[in-house]
């Protein structure tokens, strides 16, 4: 539901300040009604006040009320509406969005108002501390990235348009039936309003548009976190030692096995409170620093920041893992933010076009993000002469698509994906090039990861081949006398290289070539080869000559060894990026328990014996 409030000035009216608040919320939730006064009943009476003071006297420019809905559901309604031809054309100059006000933040920091978006623009986040001292709140402004796409505003964010955040955080009774009008507090709500009003106004009227600043972020974010955390542990500390009331008992009841830190939690408050003093101290901090200081703080805030009915559900491992997805996903919105923001608008975009039903259906919808960085590429020479490549990529998929299940009923489905791959190679310089142009054969019909695979052919190289996998191709077939691509891959089996000969054998399989299928053998009978890529060649395909087979079938040898994963060898160049450090111990726990991992040589050798023997006699190898 959208209110205008034409701007006064001839000139400045054209451009518009849009305040926003969502009226939805989780309804009835198995048969108890969620009635969402603080989420997000406080944030509309904020937004209607405002509007009906600001309707006293026009400001210059146009200011646009906007109430949502759908925020709950993956922010659908704001995402929407950015994506109306008339938003899209508008000229919006800033959005200030109000979601939860008039409760305290973990149920511990209290008279508080948290701002975000103001990193880049120091000039407003002065203006909004001096407003909250005259409103007598006060306001901690933290980093967009930090809170991460949790309001509507993130529609607007991506745009390149400053986007203010005012909320209290969430507190114990967070998407729960007892979100109630009686657990407010009216006076917060009133002095934030005053905050948001005054904010409001001041884009409105200032006459330049805000200049972003280069340096997004300084010591102020870091005295939010210390402050918070402190807050948070001395209220617990408090309330478990010296409940003097029932109203302290209570409360201590309420809130400490829900929303407050329990006792094994503490030191890790404590260490993120000092760590943050450490980096405050220091003046500041890099973008690595700042990132591993977002992640820790959300595997250890994350589980109070859930829904009630979240909070107690899964095991202990599930919850682990589900932290680690969590840190997972702040990384990639820490960095790809603005891209994946994009994304999900395109799909939004592709959703209110098609608007798919049980008897309609939406075409598939992909949106990839692949990126190496530089940082995550490393090109150096081994003391034994040889060269190693290692080198990270980052990666998040977002699918859609409607499928039909019994004609004519129609599901729609969608799905996110996102991690991160190492991509390692050692040999020679033209082993390790002959390495990069297999990965780049496997990707040549994507462009958005053929394009990153071939800056790791640049960086090996040392040469700027801009052009696709045929034409670089051709070139190598000319350099190495080869007649044909299939007597270059098998060339590449028998290399010597470990790496390069899996990437050969990755893309042999199913190949109905001699010279390829000779290759694989040789590797197979070849007791000096690394086990597991004679493991890989055995599995590879099924025309594989059954009498290599039956030659290892006494073969002992371990077939997988966790050496044999970089990620995991001492050393690694990357061991401190955050999805590597998150995941590297459920990697290893997987590889430990992988039902391969206890087989060796002749057990696999047997296993594709046996699977060789059920095919038809047409598909069966020599």
């Amino acid at each position: 539901m959208i209110g205008v409030l034409p701007g006064s000035d001839k000139q400045l009216g054209s451009e518009i300040v849009l305040l926003s608040a969502h009226y939805d919320h989780l309804g009835k939730v198995k048969g108890r009604i969620h009635p969402g006064a603080a989420d997000n009943a406080s944030g509309v009476a904020a937004l209607l006040a405002t509007a009906k003071e600001l309707s006293r006297h026009r400001p210059k420019r146009t200011v646009a009320f906007a109430a949502f809905d759908c925020e709950e559901k993956m922010l659908l309604g704001s995402f929407a509406f950015s994506c109306r031809t008339d938003v899209v054309q508008a000229k919006i100059v800033g959005v200030v969005n109000v979601d939860m006000l008039g409760r305290e933040f973990l149920d511990s920091v209290r008279e508080t108002l948290f701002i975000s978006g103001t990193e880049r623009y120091p000039s407003i986040r002065e203006e909004i501390l001096r407003f909250g001292t005259n409103a007598h709140i006060r306001i901690l402004p933290l980093g967009s990235d930090l809170v991460g796409p949790r309001s509507d505003h993130v529609a607007f964010e991506s745009k390149g348009i400053p986007c203010l955040f005012f909320s209290c955080g969430t507190g114990v009774d967070y998407h729960a039936a007892t979100d109630t009008p009686n657990t407010l507090d009216y006076s917060a709500i009133e002095r934030s309003t005053q905050v948001i009003l005054q904010t409001v106004a001041e884009l409105a009227e200032m006459e330049r548009h805000p200049v972003a600043s280069k340096d997004a972020f300084d010591g102020e974010e870091l005295r939010t976190v210390k402050t918070v955390l402190g807050e948070v542990i001395a209220d617990y500390e408090k309330s478990a030692h010296s409940p003097k009331t029932i109203g302290d008992f209570r409360r201590l009841v309420r809130t400490v096995p829900i929303s407050g830190p329990k006792p094994p939690d503490l030191a890790g408050f404590r260490a993120l409170s000092e760590e943050a003093e450490g980096l405050r101290q220091k003046g500041g901090y890099s973008q690595g620093a700042r990132e591993r200081l977002v992640i820790d703080a959300t595997g250890i805030l994350a589980p109070y920041l859930l829904p009630v009915a979240e909070r107690s559900k899964g095991s202990a491992e599930e919850k682990k893992n589900q932290m680690l997805l969590m840190q997972c996903l702040q990384s990639l919105y820490l960095n790809y933010g603005q891209e994946i923001m994009e994304g999900y608008r395109e799909f939004v975009s592709q959703l209110l076009k098609y608007r798919p039903s049980p008897f309609r259906t939406m075409p598939k919808f992909k949106h990839e993000i692949y990126e190496i960085a530089d940082r995550d590429i490393q090109f150096t020479q081994t003391e034994n002469g040889k060269w190693r490549l290692n080198a990270l990529a980052n990666e998040c998929t977002f699918r859609a698509g409607s499928r039909t299940l019994i004609w004519p009923l129609k599901s729609f489905g969608a799905h996110i994906s996102a991690g991160s791959s190492s991509i390692d190679c050692e040999g020679t310089k033209e082993q390790i090039a002959d390495f990069c142009l297999l990965n780049l054969r496997a990707e040549r019909n994507n462009e958005v990861r053929s394009k990153q695979l071939r800056r790791l052919l640049d960086v090996v190289t040392g040469e700027h081949l801009n052009c696709d996998y045929r034409l670089l191709l051709k070139a190598r077939l000319a350099l190495g006398n080869f007649t044909d691509e299939p007597s270059w891959i098998a060339h590449c089996v028998e290399s010597g290289s470990p790496e390069l000969a899996m990437e050969a054998i990755k893309v042999a399989k199913g190949a109905n070539d001699d010279r390829i299928r000779i290759a694989i053998d040789r590797i197979i009978v070849d007791r000096t080869v690394r086990s597991d890529v004679r493991a890989a060649a055995i599995k590879s395909a099924a025309k594989t000559s059954k009498s290599a087979l039956q030659a290892v079938c006494d073969d002992k040898t371990m077939a997988y060894k966790l050496e044999y994963t970089p990620r995991l060898r001492p050393g690694y160049p990357f061991a401190d990026r955050t999805a590597v450090r998150l995941f590297q111990p459920i990697l290893e726990k997987e590889m430990r328990s992988w039902p391969d991992s206890s087989k060796t040589i002749g057990d696999s050798a047997k296993g594709q014996l046996r699977k060789i023997d059920r095919q038809p006699q047409a598909k069966r190898g020599a």
